[in-house]
């Protein structure tokens, strides 16, 4: 048994130190409670907003909606690999064959259309900012 097992605080102390832990208790409860609502409202509001890559603005009532959504690329590894398997690795592509998208966005078209089969765009995460309209 340990000093702490055996120590026995005064009954004041005891007390204040529930009260802290109730009080605690009752918060998480409620920030629970309070992220759940929140959570519902947001799928709420990102079903009404179109799914869009960029920015989608709304209103309702005094209230304005800005839904922001960064667009999303993932590249096929395998059909990059395919594509240039018998060739020098271009600049543009990394050894793990994905290909970097500043470099890709440098690009003509030609070369761009080359790779494009290759790539799926999609909308991120989406950011929501609900304001009063006129502040």
């Amino acid at each position: 048994m340990s000093d702490w097992d055996a120590y026995d605080p005064p009954q004041s102390v005891n007390d204040a130190f529930a009260k802290v832990l109730e009080d605690y208790l009752e918060r998480t409860n409620e920030a629970e409670q309070l992220a759940e609502q929140i959570s519902v409202l947001k799928d709420q509001i990102l079903f009404t907003v179109p799914e869009e890559i960029g920015e989608q603005v709304m209103e309702a009532g005094s209230y304005m909606v800005t839904v922001n959504r960064n667009e999303l690329w993932k590249w096929d590894a395998d059909a990059v690999e395919a594509m240039i398997a018998d060739q020098t690795i271009p600049p543009h592509v990394t050894r793990k064959y994905s290909i970097d998208k500043k470099r890709f966005q440098q690009l003509d078209d030609k070369e761009q259309a080359t790779y494009m089969h290759a790539l799926t765009r999609k909308p991120g995460a989406p950011r929501i900012a609900v304001a009063k309209k006129g502040l």
